[in-house]
């Protein structure tokens, strides 16, 4: 009895060891997985943008200034309001919400609730980032998982996805749009032979806080496999289609919550992008933009209708495709594969159909514009829905990743897989070096704009004024407004004083309202009719002549650190700079 108590005891002990162990290796493992995102992080920007205090980044990019100065102007809004995603303050003539400056709902929301505690000049879009880097390689693990059980030869996959091409042009470009991992989570519960109908959902809320392209990619993907298992099964038909009605209504309601249902948000766009053919070998573009010290680079620019659709593989990445081809070629299909080919047609059905809709009707090859033909009146309106219409590639570009990387440590034996990995992850990692190489100095490089803002005039402005109308040149539309320096400094000065701005860019922008408010304003300038509680800077130089021969008046009108400025109610300003006379009475303009 003593002997088997004893045995029993060793057996518990053995039991707990091996617990303790399986938890330790796992832990190690998400360690090892987490610290490889966390390296090509690091390697992309040196790690100057994770600092929440470093804005010189953000205020220098692309859009990224846009959309930090509608967290600046959110920010200072009432916590309680509707939708919660409202931002008034920020383009007052055209109100929009975070959704449409793509400020990433789910952390301008949490953010704001630690207001408080946050200093004046705070972006979260470096956190962001790093996060992106960690999660994107993650789930590339996780999704190589389906494929291979060998950890050295996920983590060797996984790098791929950490340094994805499409991934890293989106991570200081659109920081939203750099939540990549979100269409990698999409396919791995793809890939899953359970309905995972929780995970799904909650997947598809966490979209909906990011942004609506990738709500639309990853919900065409869930809706593509729940039509899947509904076709293979007729017993799952009835609960798969609850859950497709409750995951529907609560996706929605969140989305109405959040601001996506304003009535500039759902206007079809003038403009849409479209997928150029040749993009996954066409390495970047020429004017500043190379990604690749090897293949050639190409003549578009993001201004280009395909320059949206940037979707170049990589050296690495080229190098494994004819190598998975031939493998798929010579070498047996396991039998992972063939049971998991049923999984995978539903997948490549729903990135086929968001491929065909990012070509469009108009096909390029290169910078060449081969043909387009016409589609009808509903086919047209559809198709201008999205005006980043080419990024609906990426669960397409995606799948070829994962393919290429399946077929490779599915096909191969273990050291051949691993040394191939290696040496393609080095070619890709130099390759896409020169990208990195490109992106440090800009990002790195602090903000001085607030210094050009030196007279101590503009101390009184806060106490004074509520409002800014930035009136621009009337030949700059509102969607290139935030790009325009003065802008971006006078709009971060009005944040930081809990105004508001008139006009910003949004994704979407009821262009007719802002056109009727610009007329209206100009009348007003022109007459020298000012409103109340509002200053303007006036970049707009035939109505700047207007307004400095308006009748008389008690506005004030001159330059302020250079920049052009109208005061109304200026009584009381100590230091003003002599008035501005009206040129066609002989005054210096």
């Amino acid at each position: 009895m003593g002997n088997k108590h004893v045995q029993g005891g060793e057996g518990v002990t053995q039991a707990r060891y091996t617990a303790v162990f399986a938890k330790s290796g796992k832990v190690a493992r998400v360690t090892l997985v987490s610290l490889v995102g966390l390296l090509a992080f690091l390697w992309w920007n040196g790690g100057h943008t994770f600092s929440p205090k470093h804005v010189g980044w953000v205020l220098s990019g692309f859009d990224t200034p846009s959309q930090f100065l509608a967290w600046e102007f959110f920010r200072n809004q009432p916590w309680w309001q509707w939708p919660l995603g409202a931002n008034p303050a920020f383009g007052s003539d055209a109100p929009g919400t975070i959704v449409l400056a793509d400020t990433i709902p789910l952390l301008a929301l949490f953010f704001k609730l630690l207001r408080a505690w946050l200093p004046a000049n705070f972006q979260y879009f470096g956190i962001w980032a790093c996060l992106c880097f960690i999660l994107q390689t993650w789930f590339g693990y996780k999704l190589l998982g389906r494929f291979t059980g060998d950890f050295l030869l996920r983590l060797l996959g996984s790098a791929f996805f950490a340094i994805a091409s499409v991934f890293l042009m989106r991570v200081y470009l659109h920081p939203a749009l750099s939540g990549q991992w979100i269409i990698l989570a999409a396919l791995y519960l793809g890939l899953d032979e359970r309905p995972r109908c929780r995970a799904w959902c909650g997947l598809l809320w966490i979209a909906a806080l990011v942004h609506a392209y990738l709500l639309v990619m990853s919900g065409s993907i869930w809706l593509a496999c729940v039509i899947g298992r509904a076709w293979r099964s007729r017993e799952q038909r009835v609960p798969l289609a609850w859950h497709a009605v409750f995951t529907i209504g609560s996706t929605t309601l969140i989305m109405w919550i959040v601001g996506y249902f304003v009535p500039s948000a759902v206007e079809p766009m003038p403009t849409r992008t479209y997928t150029n053919l040749l993009s996954p070998v066409l390495s970047g573009f020429c004017h500043g933009g190379e990604w690749s010290w090897v293949v050639p680079c190409s003549k578009l620019n993001l201004m280009n209708p395909t320059g949206d659709g940037f979707g170049y593989f990589g050296l690495g990445f080229l190098l494994l495709v004819p190598l998975a081809i031939f493998l798929c070629w010579r070498r047996p299909q396991p039998v992972a594969w063939a049971q998991g080919r049923t999984l995978l047609w539903p997948l490549c059905m729903g990135a086929l159909l968001l491929l065909l809709y990012a070509i469009g009707n108009r096909i390029y090859v290169g910078n060449r514009l081969v043909f387009s033909f016409p589609l009808p009146g509903i086919l047209e309106r559809l198709g201008s829905v999205f005006r980043g219409a080419a990024r609906l590639e990426w669960p397409a570009w995606y799948l070829a990743l994962i393919l290429t990387l399946g077929v490779t440590v599915s096909r191969m034996s273990r050291r051949g897989a691993a040394t191939v990995l290696t040496i393609a992850l080095v070619f890709q990692c130099a390759d896409l070096s020169r990208a990195a190489v490109n992106i440090r100095h800009p990002i790195g490089t602090p903000w001085h704009g607030a210094h050009s803002l030196a007279s101590p005039i503009w101390q009184e402005f806060g106490n004074r004024y509520r409002h800014l109308v930035f009136l621009q040149p009337s030949s700059v539309s509102p969607y290139l407004v935030g790009w325009i320096p003065d802008y971006k400094l006078m709009a971060l000065f009005a944040a930081h004083d809990g105004m508001s701005v008139n006009v910003a860019y949004l994704a979407r922008i009821d262009l007719k309202a802002l056109a009727t408010k610009r007329a209206w304003r100009a009348s007003l300038l022109s007459s020298g009719a000012a409103e109340a509680k509002t200053f303007y800077v006036v970049e707009d130089a035939q109505l700047w002549a207007k307004v400095l021969c308006a009748p008389e008046h008690d506005q004030w009108h001159g330059r302020i650190d250079g920049l052009p400025v109208l005061l109304p109610d200026a009584g009381g300003i100590h230091g003003l700079p002599e008035m501005q006379g009206c040129p066609e009475k002989g005054a210096a303009p």
